[in-house]
Parts: C-alpha cells; structure tokens; sequence
C-alpha cells in the first residue's frame, strides 16, 4: 500500500514537472516570437492546445510564472556565461576576450533583447533586470581590474562597454547579428586593450576668430 501511494506520488511530482517545463518552454517561445503582450495564461494556453487550469496548479499566479522565466534566463545568459568565464585558465587579457566571445557564441541577445522591451513596460520584470544588470557589470568591473584598471576606471569601462551593448538592443537596430556584435566586441578589445593615451596628446586648435564676419 505504501509503495502504490510513493508511486503515485512520483508519478504526479513528474506530471507537475513536465507540464512546469512545457508552460515554461512556451511562455519564453512567444516572448521571443511575440513580444511581451503575449505572455498572458489564455494566449500560452491556447498555443498549448489546453485549459488554464494546469497552469494554476503548476504555478499559481501569473508573479510565479514571470519568476521562473527570468530565473531561466538568468541562469542561461548570466549565471552560466560567470562561470564559463571564471573556470577559463587563461591570461586577464585572454579571459577578457573570452569572456566576449562567450556571449556571442551563446546568442543571449536572442533574449537579452525581448526582456528587455518586456521590463520597459512592466516594473516586476524592470526591477529584475536591474538586478541582473548590476550582477553583469560586477563581472565586467573584475575583469577590467584584472587587466590592471582602477576600481574608478574599470567601473567608467565596464559601465560604458555594458550599456553600449545595451543601448543597442533598446533601440531595436535594424540587422543586429551575430556578426555585428563580434565586430563590436573586437573593437572593444581593441579599444580597452591598447597603450594609454599620451599625455603630450595634441588636440585640433578650436580657436574660434570672433573678427569673422557672420552670415
């Protein structure tokens, strides 16, 4: 008897699991697709062929369920992208290129990008990604510093090189790739990897000949 109800119990425990990771794969899916307006339990339980009811049991409320999206994010284009980095055996210079080609490689602009329009109209996943990009500079300031940078100058760096990355993503650019992002995170390389500028550094004489006549 009590063997039939542990048996029952598993049973159930991987129904619960399976039909969490099906509302969960689908969800993320018209994220990606759709848009944010899409992440709404009639609309998922319609492109599941099913009732509402399963999600309720599943997750409860709609709060749980945008928690677990982002947890999955989170832990695929943040959490994993720390850990590739930090297990990386190289150099600092050559952990910080890898650490790019690491983002790249895994396409987490694939999602970084319709989270991020999501949290511009919803302030629950807003403050979540807040979160995460304070995380996400963290790792950059400690890469800067291991390069030889400043606490000040690897935050100005790591603030600068994120939100650049970031501002692309916002604003939507027409045929942002793969590619493209290389191409920026080689320049990034290059940028923060040459020789400081000189001090005797001569800047273009501004002088402006306040005689001239105006037109």
């Amino acid at each position: 008897m009590k063997d039939r109800v542990v048996k029952k119990k598993e049973k159930k425990s991987r129904i619960v699991t399976r039909n969490q990771r099906l509302w969960l794969e689908e969800a993320i899916k018209a994220l990606v697709k759709e848009g944010p307006q899409a992440v709404s339990v009639k609309r998922i339980a319609t492109r599941l062929g099913t009732s509402r009811s399963p999600f309720f049991r599943v997750f409860g409320n709609r709060d749980e369920l945008i928690r677990q999206m982002f947890d999955f994010y989170h832990q695929k284009t943040t959490a994993k992208v720390l850990d590739i980095t930090r297990s990386y055996a190289g150099t600092p210079l050559q952990r910080f290129w890898y650490f790019w080609v690491t983002i790249i490689n895994r396409d987490i602009y694939l999602l970084d990008r319709p989270f991020r329009q999501w949290s511009l109209i919803d302030p629950k996943v807003d403050k979540l990604i807040r979160a995460m990009d304070e995380e996400r500079i963290d790792i950059m300031r400690q890469l800067y510093e291991d390069l030889g940078y400043s606490k000040e100058e690897s935050n100005h760096r790591a603030s600068f090189a994120y939100f650049e990355y970031i501002g692309i993503l916002v604003t939507g650019r027409e045929g942002m790739s793969k590619e493209f992002l290389m191409r920026r995170a080689m320049f990034r390389f290059y940028l923060h990897t040459t020789p400081p500028m000189p001090e005797d550094l001569m800047l273009p004489d501004l002088t402006v000949d306040t005689n001239e006549e105006r037109c």
